[in-house]
């Protein structure tokens, strides 16, 4: 809650924000707290674009790393 207020005051949190999970690591209860926050997605560590056919929550979207790149 701090990190959301202090986010606030730099005016870093606006309506658009979005969140990474450190090392993949997230649960049900992270998930919770990101929507009642209303953060928009949350990038997994899952190697992938974003289709109609894997978008099964906002907030665990895959991504592209730069090593998926080598």
């Amino acid at each position: 809650k701090r990190s959301i207020e202090y986010l606030k005051n730099q005016k870093i949190f606006n309506n658009n924000f979005s969140v990474s999970y450190p090392h993949g690591s997230f649960n049900d209860h992270t998930l919770k707290i990101c929507s009642k926050l209303n953060i928009k997605f949350g990038l997994s560590i899952n190697a992938g674009s974003v289709n109609i056919n894997n978008i099964n929550s906002n907030f665990i979207l895959p991504r592209y790393d730069t090593n998926d790149f080598r």
